[in-house]
């Protein structure tokens, strides 16, 4: 796959996954997570290891149904970024297979559409459910910084080394 072409496919789901997730979605309380908490916390050490973070106690939590390769995804809201939470079903447990999160930087890009904060997505999935390698962290990069990136935004994404998306978000963090 030529590079062009994989980041058009990624910034094609990434899209798909922030504006256009057509199943049904539900809001849950505490004791309906319980079967994708315990998901999570199986995972918790590859997500840690990811750079991916804790669900917050206020997150907005919102359940979708069944997609194409997974049986549910928990599409999240916190303070400092949302994410997207996927999981395959096995009889009345389910198996985390991938996340990806969205962190918001301090400053903001003009677009076509208005201002929108620059951002770093980091994707993973063990399973193939989005066009992205398996078992490969993948993190995008939306900025105005032509040192950092495209020197303006643009439809194309920019991927971005694994430890330098690490260490932006980790400046942000401590910047908010």
């Amino acid at each position: 796959m030529t590079k062009p072409l994989r980041k058009l496919l990624i910034f094609g789901f990434i899209s798909l996954l922030i504006y256009g997730c057509s199943s049904a979605t539900t809001t849950l309380d505490k004791r309906q997570l319980t079967p994708y908490l315990k998901a999570i916390a199986a995972a918790q050490h590859l997500r840690d290891s990811l750079g991916f973070t804790p669900i917050a106690d206020s997150a907005k939590i919102i359940l979708e149904g069944k997609g194409h390769n997974y049986d549910a995804m928990l599409h999240i809201t916190q303070q400092n970024s949302s994410k997207n939470i996927a999981f395959k079903q096995h009889g009345k447990t389910f198996e985390w297979i991938g996340e990806q999160e969205t962190f918001s930087g301090p400053r903001y890009i003009k677009t076509t559409e208005g201002e929108i904060k620059e951002s770093i997505t980091l994707s993973y999935q063990k399973v193939t459910y989005m066009p992205l390698s398996p078992n490969y962290l993948t993190a995008v990069y939306n900025t105005p910084d032509s040192t950092r990136g495209a020197s303006k935004i643009s439809r194309m994404p920019n991927i971005m080394p694994e430890r330098e998306a690490k260490a932006l978000i980790k400046e942000w963090a401590k910047s908010n």
